[in-house]
């Protein structure tokens, strides 16, 4: 506390400031009207990302020098912008913020939530994109003392019900690994549980393994149909499969949709057209 006022906490300020100037919502397509307030009634979905394509991701991450978190979060907002129509895309992560020598050893809870602001019209392609989301997050580590909380206070957006400030979007990467514990004659595991609350629209959780990257969808129940998810679900993969094969490939060009499901819009619409 001593430490963030005065001309540090200004300059905290300016750069948040600066940074989410002119923010607006994202605006995800929804099976159902957003609520007036949020409700915890939430759903998640599992799921592994083939391992030659988690190889390649990490690959693509070497040989870009960026980190596997900047790679997916960069593919997230891609997804993400393409599917609201969107250029402008924010979303929120957590960090540690235990980046100071005197907090190591201090037992409590310091995780902050960052906003990552994303422009997809400022990058041509997916190598343009990493850099710049490279720069964003390195800056937002740079100011993460900021506490959230004191940020929506500073901004003071406009408040919509049914909304978070900010994002509504948030994105995390585990890539600790958790060991097995063994106790006498005990051995130990986590078992995944099951999410039935959604505190986002969405929270996409991914976890670095050896061989795969998994991940883990939580969705706001009453927004979003299962099935939609499952879609966004295919639809980053499909995103990350592109990017990977042709990062230099212009981002305008990248379709959310594969041909086969692209000839079964079209022929569902037909239908539907005809029968009218």
């Amino acid at each position: 506390r001593e430490w963030l006022q005065g001309e540090v906490l200004d300059h905290h300020h300016s750069y948040w400031r600066q940074k989410l100037s002119g923010l607006k919502p994202l605006e995800l397509p929804t099976d159902y009207p957003r609520l007036a307030t949020r409700t915890p009634y939430g759903q998640s979905i599992a799921f592994s990302l083939p391992e030659d394509l988690s190889t390649q991701i990490k690959d693509l991450t070497q040989r870009e020098r960026v980190t596997l978190f900047m790679t997916l979060i960069a593919a997230f907002q891609l997804v993400l912008g393409k599917t609201a129509g969107q250029h402008d895309v924010a979303i929120g992560t957590s960090i540690a913020n235990r980046n100071h020598l005197e907090t190591e050893n201090l037992i409590g809870f310091f995780v902050n939530e960052l906003v990552l602001r994303a422009d997809l019209q400022e990058a041509f392609d997916f190598r343009s994109l990493l850099r710049q989301v490279r720069q964003t997050v390195l800056e937002a580590y740079a100011y993460q003392d900021m506490p959230f909380e004191a940020l929506v206070e500073e901004l003071a957006p406009d408040r919509i019900k049914g909304r978070s400030p900010l994002f509504d979007v948030l994105f995390v990467l585990h890539n600790t690994p958790i060991p097995s514990t063994v106790l006498h004659d005990l051995e130990l595991n986590v078992i995944p549980a099951t999410a039935t609350s959604s505190k986002f629209d969405l929270t996409l959780f991914m976890y670095e393994g050896e061989k795969q990257i998994s991940g883990e969808l939580h969705f706001d129940a009453t927004l979003f149909e299962a099935a939609t998810i499952e879609r966004f679900i295919a639809r980053f993969e499909r995103i990350l499969s592109e990017v990977c094969a042709n990062p230099d490939a212009p981002l305008f060009l990248i379709s959310l949709t594969s041909p086969l499901e692209a000839e079964a819009l079209i022929a569902d619409f037909s239908d539907s057209w005809a029968v009218s």
